[in-house]
């Protein structure tokens, strides 16, 4: 049944391959030829395992084919407490099983460099409730001082008084002038978009703010804004718009060198490989200018992307990440690349303006939970926590789970809001902050 359905997938035009299917091939292929995995542990001495609580089994199983019983230093780091993949099969028997498989050693990581010590109490008091065996985490920043309003949960009569509020909040904070729009994350438990168009935007705009929807997809590529971020080609390309148009304000210039130069080979200040990557970009810039001064109303953004990466070198291009040795990646980044240059393009004064939204400069964060992992911000709100606004079927006990990452964000505010609806299928998350003592406040401070 099983070699059926794989004879299935590949039998289709064009094949089909999920990612376990490639993850259970690289195993396969591995097992049964020796060479490659002695490439591997030749090459890999030290592997470094990060959020290891969301490994998959399939995953997993491909580690332990590669680097089981042999001298390899491995080192899995994580929090069960911040287990928010189990959909795609993750548990929290997977450190464990880490343990047994390799011979680690546990070590608890006890002290929390990101949070005041107010956040640290809560963060606390949360991972009591969900792992009643969990270490109580010390705050490095103790002796910071503590916002007069750190926390709070906020019930507003309606979902656009909750909205107005949140921009109000945000506005006023930002005119007192001690914090800017990048010091706030707007999370949400799903449905970014929705949020985005039902009247969130447009309650910012009007408090002369601009949202930055990570979640949301740039033209039809299929790619979303947080993800085109992290694309090396992503950042290549607006960096050497900032230098060919003589910005070079946050480290441009050096940061394309040193981007580039991951594609050139090793470089030294006066090295041949330096000196050709200086032609380059001169020869750009040229190339460029020329194109930008003769397009006039038939400027495309997509001949501009396909002009910069022709001009730097695809070829060389495509080592700045493995995936862009496939062709149709590459042009899918480079249309994601276009797609968003030209919505940041849309009443942009200059080519600084269109910098700074490309860049998220001065704009409020908006994503998911699952997509806040690894990152941080002064204020952290969660947005519309009330049961519509989750999956009506969703875990109380994996939802937990999500609710301790969003709160874990926070340096040093964390808020929690809510407009009319029921509250009812999430008690055990209200329950939670109550254990942690959040107060319910009536407005923003």
């Amino acid at each position: 049944m099983t070699l059926g359905w794989w004879e299935n997938q590949l039998s289709r035009s064009p094949q089909t391959l999920t990612f376990d299917m490639v993850k259970t091939l690289a195993q396969t292929i591995i097992h049964h030829n020796s060479p490659i995995k002695r490439a591997f542990l030749n090459t890999y001495s030290h592997v470094f395992l990060d959020e290891f609580q969301d490994t998959t089994l399939p995953q997993y199983a491909l580690l332990k084919e590669i680097f089981g019983g042999s001298n390899a230093v491995l080192t899995a780091v994580g929090d069960n407490k911040q287990l928010i993949m189990t959909f795609a099969g993750a548990t929290n028997e997977r450190f464990r099983q880490f343990s047994i498989d390799f011979g680690a050693q546990d070590v608890a990581l006890a002290s929390n460099f990101r949070s005041n010590q107010r956040i640290v109490d809560i963060v606390n008091s949360m991972a009591k409730a969900i792992e009643p065996n969990s270490i109580t985490v010390k705050c490095s920043k103790a002796a910071d001082p503590i916002p007069i309003a750190s926390d709070g949960v906020i019930h507003f009569s309606s979902d656009d008084e909750e909205r107005k509020g949140l921009a109000e909040f945000i506005s006023r904070e930002i005119q007192n002038g001690s914090l800017n729009a990048n010091d706030f994350i707007v999370l949400v438990r799903q449905k970014a978009d929705e949020h985005e168009d039902n009247g969130l935007r447009a309650a910012l705009e009007e408090k002369g703010l601009t949202l930055r929807n990570e979640a949301r997809t740039v033209g039809e590529s299929g790619i979303s804004i947080q993800d085109l971020s992290s694309e090396p080609l992503a950042e290549a390309v607006i960096l050497f718009i900032q230098v060919a148009t003589g910005d070079r304000r946050r480290r441009a210039y050096p940061d394309l060198i040193q981007l580039m130069s991951t594609s050139h080979g090793s470089m030294s200040e006066h090295s041949a490989e330096q000196f050709g990557l200086e032609q380059t970009l001169r020869k750009a810039t040229k190339a460029f200018d020329e194109f930008v001064k003769s397009s006039n109303k038939s400027f495309s953004w997509e001949a501009l992307v396909n002009l910069i990466t022709s001009q730097l070198g695809e070829d060389k291009l495509r080592r700045l990440a493995q995936e862009y040795k496939n062709p149709a990646r590459l042009d899918k980044v480079k249309a994601g690349i276009a797609a968003f240059l030209d919505e940041c393009s849309q009443g942009a004064k200059n080519w600084q303006e269109l910098v700074d939204r490309y860049q998220g400069v001065d704009q409020v964060r908006l994503m998911t939970v699952h997509k806040s992992k690894g990152l941080e911000a002064h204020t952290i709100i969660f947005f519309s926590l009330k049961d519509s606004s989750f999956y009506y079927k969703a875990d109380m006990n994996e939802e937990a789970l999500t609710f301790f990452v969003a709160v874990s964000r926070a340096e040093q505010r964390v808020f929690f809001t809510r407009g009319r609806g029921s509250i009812e299928k999430l008690t055990p998350l209200y329950e939670l902050l109550a254990q942690a003592e959040v107060p319910n406040i009536e407005a923003f401070p």
